[in-house]
C-alpha cells in the first residue's frame, strides 16, 4: 500500500487534482531553462535566489516548485498528514542531487507531454527509476504523528491507486496463479473494494510504517468482503 500513497504525493509535482494549465507550463519553462544553462553560477548570483544544483551544476530556483506543491497539498488536504513545505523541499533537492539537469529534464518532459491526468502522470513518474525512492524517503522523514485517514479526491486519482493495486497483486503471484484469481474473481472490483477499504480503515501513518496491518484482523476481513463482493 505504501507505493499508492506514494503516489499521491507524487501527484503534488503536477499540483494534484487541482492543477490547472498554467502551473504545468510554469514547470515546462522552468525545464527549458535548465536546458540553455552553461555553467554554474557564481556564490553571487546564487544569493539572489532560492536555488538547487544538479549533478551536472545547473542551478534551477525551486520556489516556484515548492509553491505549487505546497498549495497542491493544501487543497488535497494532506496537511494534516505531513510537513507539506518540508515533503517539497526536500523532493526537489533529491532530484537535483541525483539527477544531471538533463536527466530530470527528459523525465519530466516526457511525462508531461503524455495526454492523461494529473494523477496517469503521477503513477508514470513513479514508475521511473530512483524517482519513487525519493519521494519515499521524503514522505517518510516528513510524516506527522497522526492517525488520520488520507482521502480520495476524484475518479481520477482512485483510479490510478486501483491500477497500482492490480499490479502489485500481480507481481506477487505466478502467472498461473494470477490467471486462475481472475477466472474467479473481477480484479477490478476487488481491487477498487480494496483500496477504498484500505483508507478508511487504516492511517496513513499505518499504511507507511506498519506493514504488520496486513496481517491484522482488519485486513483479513477486508480481503474476505471484498472477494466476496467480486465473485464471478
Amino acid at each position: 500500500m505504501k507505493q499508492l500513497l506514494t503516489i499521491v504525493f507524487i501527484g503534488l509535482v503536477f499540483g494534484g487534482c487541482n492543477s490547472n494549465d498554467a502551473e504545468v507550463e510554469e514547470l515546462k519553462k522552468e525545464l527549458e531553462e535548465l536546458k540553455s544553462q552553461k555553467t554554474q553560477v557564481s556564490k553571487e548570483e546564487e544569493s539572489e535566489g532560492d536555488f538547487v544544483y544538479f549533478k551536472d551544476g545547473k542551478k534551477l530556483d525551486k520556489s516556484n516548485f515548492v509553491k505549487s506543491c505546497i498549495n497542491s497539498g493544501d487543497s488535497l488536504n494532506l496537511i494534516k498528514l505531513i510537513d507539506i513545505e518540508e515533503y517539497c523541499n526536500c523532493l526537489i533537492e533529491k532530484i537535483s542531487q541525483n539527477f544531471t539537469s538533463n536527466e530530470a529534464k527528459f523525465l519530466f518532459e516526457n511525462v508531461l507531454k503524455s495526454n492523461v491526468n494529473k494523477w496517469k502522470k503521477a503513477q508514470e513518474l513513479y514508475n521511473s527509476p530512483k524517482i519513487a525512492e525519493l519521494a519515499e524517503g521524503c514522505i517518510t522523514s516528513n510524516i506527522k504523528n497522526v492517525k488520520d485517514n488520507i482521502d480520495i479526491n476524484s475518479s481520477n486519482q482512485l483510479e490510478v491507486l486501483i491500477d497500482e493495486y492490480k499490479k502489485t497483486i500481480k507481481s506477487e503471484l505466478s502467472i498461473d496463479r494470477w490467471e486462475e484469481v481472475c477466472n474467479v474473481i473481477d480484479i477490478d472490483i476487488y481491487c477498487e473494494c480494496m483500496v477504498i477499504g484500505l483508507v478508511e480503515e487504516f492511517s496513513y501513518k499505518e499504511m507507511i510504517e506498519d506493514p504488520q496491518i496486513y496481517e491484522s484482523p482488519q485486513y483479513i476481513y477486508l480481503d474476505e468482503i471484498c472477494a466476496q463482493k467480486a465473485l464471478k
